[in-house]
């Protein structure tokens, strides 16, 4: 593989590496195939160890106070840092050129108790590191990256007419933690990166064609929304051309009506790989993925716990239009008169597990969905506990999923069906969010499909404040 840099700029900024792949047929070279993930994480991260030895703009220690980050902005030229000191920060300030703005260290706590407005028309914005008590609204900038921040009580993240004068601006969400309610509310900006987030008790709402990488998402309550794609951990509400890449993530609902893991609303192009979705909903109509549209979707190496008791509807994989369904682990404890997979396009899933405790009316409402006779399973997954899900040894998911060796696991062993599975694996995208680990972000994005035997991949990064 061959990556490069496509853009560099400033303190703690995001790197794309493109282009690698994983080639689909072993032979010549296949040693070189079995080292690339490696091989490509460990370019990415070198250079981006590299960019905290970049000389730096001018830095501002800011200490906190009633107006003090307002005027430290006032003052700054485009380009400069402010490193903002430990405490309280009031009085609302709007974030008009380019700049840098950062806690002095990673303990640090910089608490913003105001509403920071961006509107910086073709400047890059970097937030990083800070506490936010109130929400962050975005409207006009080249580029923002949101990178380590908390949000508490609600604070948002509202980018719902972020754009630039030509358009839609580029938009890095990486590694925040947003608790007690806190929301990615319906991001607007094309293509944007939503990685490695903590949300707790809150939803991640995408309005536009985005990554949405490695995120851990607990929604709680459905008084949210209108539709049952909305009512989802996390939402992928498209216009015409969006394209959705969910990858890696763990999505839980817990909810007493309709509830998903995932949704996705006129996307016309979707691949939702590698994510491990948990539900406890009661009387639910859904409990996994729900894909409403006409578009194409590509489907793979999820795994869907249903700890519910639906009356009708969908437990595991819902969708219209045309859907590739390959590698899935869709288990329930209970169900009556519903259905692990069902759709209204192409019908035809393989080499998925579907289990339930009540098997008999699992296997009749899964007819024509999860059949055997397409290389399925009705077999116990056998997962090792109901927290990680991860299947046993012995589980009849593992070495069974596509042999195509473009889908091969990390290991370059035969694909494993599940979450676990794959060169999109959930492990990789959940040691970015470990508290522990003070290396950088490194995120690898698949596009989705195998052409001419080879499956493209790219990856972003971005340095961790120390």
């Amino acid at each position: 593989m061959n990556p490069k840099m496509l853009w560099h700029a400033g303190y703690g900024s995001p790197r794309r590496m493109t282009e690698g792949r994983f080639r689909g047929a072993p032979g010549a070279g296949r040693d070189e195939e079995k080292t690339m993930m490696r091989v490509f994480l460990t370019v990415c991260c070198s250079v981006l160890c590299c960019t905290m030895l970049a000389a730096q703009a001018e830095e501002t220690r800011v200490s906190p106070g009633v107006g003090t980050l307002a005027a430290a902005i006032t003052a700054a030229a485009p380009g400069d840092t402010l490193v903002l000191e430990e405490g309280g920060y009031t009085g609302d300030a709007t974030v008009n050129k380019s700049l840098v703005i950062r806690a002095r260290a990673r303990a640090v706590i910089a608490m913003l108790d105001l509403t920071l407005t961006v509107t910086a028309p073709d400047a890059e914005v970097t937030l990083q590191g800070l506490s936010f008590g109130r929400s962050l609204v975005l409207t006009q900038a080249q580029s923002v990256r949101i990178l380590e921040n908390t949000f508490v009580g609600g604070a948002d993240i509202e980018s719902a007419e972020y754009k630039t004068a030509d358009g839609d601006g580029t938009l890095y969400v990486i590694g925040n933690r947003l608790l007690a309610g806190s929301s990615i509310n319906k991001t607007a900006a094309d293509n944007a990166y939503i990685a490695g987030n903590f949300v707790e008790n809150g939803r991640i709402v995408i309005g536009a064609s985005a990554w949405v990488v490695g995120n851990d998402v607990t929604f709680v309550g459905t008084s949210c929304c209108s539709n049952s794609v909305s009512r989802s951990a996390i939402t992928v509400d498209g216009v015409a051309g969006t394209a959705a890449r969910v990858l890696g993530n763990r999505a839980r609902c817990f909810s007493g009506a309709n509830c998903y893991g995932i949704g996705l609303n006129g996307v016309a192009l979707s691949i939702v790989a590698g994510n491990l979705i948990e539900s406890e909903a009661v009387s639910a109509l859904g409990s996994g993925i729900l894909l409403v549209g006409t578009g194409n979707h590509e489907i793979r190496n999820n795994t869907i716990y249903a700890d519910t008791d639906p009356i009708s509807g969908i437990l595991g994989i819902g969708f219209t239009g045309s859907a590739t369904i390959v590698g899935n682990i869709i288990r329930g404890r209970y169900t009556d008169s519903v259905k692990a997979i069902t759709g209204a396009g192409v019908l035809r899933p393989t080499q998925n597990v579907c289990y339930s405790a009540r098997q008999t009316s699992f296997r009749s409402a899964t007819a024509g969905a999860c059949q055997t006779s397409y290389g399925n399973h009705w077999q116990d997954p056998k997962l090792q506990d109901l927290v990680d899900f991860r299947p046993a040894a012995d589980s009849p998911a593992i070495d069974a999923g596509p042999e195509d060796f473009a889908y091969a696991d990390l290991d370059r062993t035969r694909n494993d069906i599940g979450a676990y599975g794959g060169p999109w694996a959930i492990g990789q995208y959940d040691a970015q969010r470990d508290p522990t680990n003070f290396g950088p972000y490194v995120y690898p994005l698949f596009k989705g499909g195998v052409a001419g035997g080879e499956l493209e991949i790219e990856a972003i990064g971005v340095a961790r404040l120390r």
